[in-house]
């Protein structure tokens, strides 16, 4: 397999620490990986939106196989370039559904790619 979904947490982040405390787990991103060369793929607030990205020496990593992780990637890639749901992020701490279309937040990413792909 050459791709898996990945849970991962930075354990002195102050955004990670809200999210994990918000949703009461233990990991804060969640995403797509790759098991040539670490990168993934997801949504995220550094100004990338849905983008690839290197791994991160501070994260905690799980690792996941899965059941139809290629067909679900491969529709996540065609949301490359998207803008990061920054008020879908506001709206999870304060337990509201804030979302805006075509924008994403890593867990919104994996279950539409999922869903498209079934």
């Amino acid at each position: 397999m050459d791709y898996c979904l990945f849970l991962s947490t930075v354990e002195l982040d102050p955004v990670s620490a809200a999210i994990r405390l918000r949703t009461e787990c233990d990991w804060s991103h969640v995403g797509f990986y790759r098991m040539a060369d670490s990168w993934t793929f997801s949504a995220m607030s550094d100004g990338q939106g849905v983008a690839w990205r290197p791994p991160n020496p501070r994260a905690k990593v799980l690792r996941l196989s899965v059941q139809g992780i290629e067909a679900a990637l491969s529709k996540a890639l065609i949301q490359a370039g998207k803008p990061y749901d920054e008020l879908d992020i506001v709206g999870l701490a304060v337990g509201e559904n804030w979302a805006v279309a075509n924008h994403f937040i890593c867990s919104t990413l994996v279950v539409w790619a999922f869903q498209q792909a079934n």
